[in-house]
């Protein structure tokens, strides 16, 4: 999924200093969710969980070839040996989130109940925790930094210093900042080394507190084209927000005439067809792919025709994608781009054009089993979706305005090369 760091603080600005540019190279940190120590699963209960689990993945698993390749009941029963002697509960769902992990799928993924709640929470949009109220996305600069896409509505950093577009390079004075490291009890503070849009650097002491946000989608004319409407969505999974974005896209294209939509699905995780159907039928109708799982049975996918779709006919459309455009973010760009001749701009997506099953666990756990891959009507599986000009879209730019690849977009619903 994508890459993303939600904070709240207030903040207390140190004298600037300038700083040279250094290339970072940061550690791959995968920390578990659970508490250490705790030993709430019986070794039957293990067995059964675990036995689940390498049976729901032989048994379901689109890919049986990599199955064969990766040797699935040797490596099953490799790992047994190794999580029936875990010390505690967490290290026994690390090592289930690592056998799963073998397999090399963006989609499949084994979860705790701990997960499973953080999870939930997020698809109702009711996502709290102590933090300092700063959302970044894209991966880690050269200097392994993260890029600030914007601030929490209502938290004290929203009338700070910080702006979208700079860099947190450090957090307490050591380089890399992750999630863990900025988020912690309310209260207490949180040392961040800010990189300005001028290069500069000034260290920010922030105090958190309780965070707060609510995903929602972003719908508007473009300040500077206001004949073009620029559509935003983070994902496909909070519950109501496809219906949400159509709502405002109907307000919106109902002001004044249209002549072109930019859809940006940068850092767009996916989720479900019931959220991103109602957006996609504005744009088309009817049959727009099939799900095959591994025996070759299909199930076709329709949409119905939206409250735009007659509006927005003829109306060029713009898709804006990066490597962080993942699964329904894909399917959605690959389809308008597929049937509808949208232009495809950014970077090639993360290749996750595979719906999953979950399966419930008798601990109270999940895994996520890729069951079904995603082919267009003419037959086409498309591994990931390649855009028709080539752009850097790996950062949030400051403002729209200032976004390279949104004015690109312009330039060619207007016809401009």
């Amino acid at each position: 999924m994508l890459s993303r760091l939600l904070v709240t603080a207030s903040l207390l600005l140190a004298p600037v200093a300038f700083a040279q540019p250094a290339v970072v190279t940061c550690p791959v940190v995968a920390p578990s969710p659970d508490a250490a120590g705790t030993h709430r699963l019986s070794p039957t209960l293990r067995e059964a969980v675990f036995k689940d689990v390498s049976d729901l993945i032989s048994r379901n698993y689109i890919d049986s070839a990599k199955l064969k390749r990766l040797n699935w009941p040797n490596l099953v029963d490799a790992y047994w040996i190794r999580t029936k002697a875990a010390s505690d509960d967490a290290e026994f769902y690390r090592l289930l989130r690592e056998l799963v992990g073998k397999l090399d799928d963006k989609h499949a993924r084994f979860e705790s109940s701990i997960e499973i709640d953080d999870f939930t929470a997020r698809i109702n949009n009711q996502q709290t925790w102590g933090g300092v109220g700063i959302i970044v996305k894209g991966p880690r600069t050269d200097r392994g930094g993260l890029v600030i896409d914007k601030l929490v509505p209502g938290g004290p950093a929203l009338t700070a210093a910080l702006r979208p577009g700079e860099e947190l390079v450090k957090a307490d004075g050591a380089n890399c900042p992750t999630v863990e490291r900025i988020r912690g009890p309310v209260g207490s503070t949180v040392r961040l080394t800010v990189r300005s849009l001028d290069g500069r650097e000034r260290d920010v002491n922030l105090k958190r507190t309780q965070v707060q946000y609510r995903a929602e989608p972003v719908v508007e004319r473009l300040a500077f084209a206001s004949d073009i409407v620029y559509l935003h969505l983070d994902d496909f999974a909070v519950r109501g927000i496809g219906a949400q974005a159509v709502k405002r896209l109907v307000q919106v294209v109902g002001r004044a005439p249209v002549k072109g939509v930019v859809v940006d699905l940068r850092w767009n995780t996916g989720g479900v067809d019931e959220e991103a159907q109602p957006v996609l039928g504005n744009f088309l109708s009817g049959k727009y792919g099939e799900f095959r799982d591994r025996t070759g049975a299909a199930v076709d996918q329709v949409v119905a025709g939206g409250p735009l779709l007659g509006a927005l006919k003829n109306v060029p459309v713009a898709v804006l994608v990066n490597e962080d455009t993942f699964s329904w973010g894909e399917a959605m760009s690959g389809v308008l781009q597929h049937l509808r001749g949208a232009t495809v701009i950014g970077r090639p997506t993360g290749g996750g054009l595979e719906p999953t099953q979950t399966f419930a666990l008798q601990d109270g756990s999940r895994v996520w089993v890729t069951n079904r891959l995603f082919h267009y009507p003419d037959g086409v599986h498309p591994p990931r979706i390649v855009p028709d000009i080539a752009m850097d879209t790996r950062w949030p730019a400051p403002r729209l305005a200032e976004d390279a690849a949104v004015r690109k977009a312009v330039d060619v619903l207007r016809g401009k090369k």
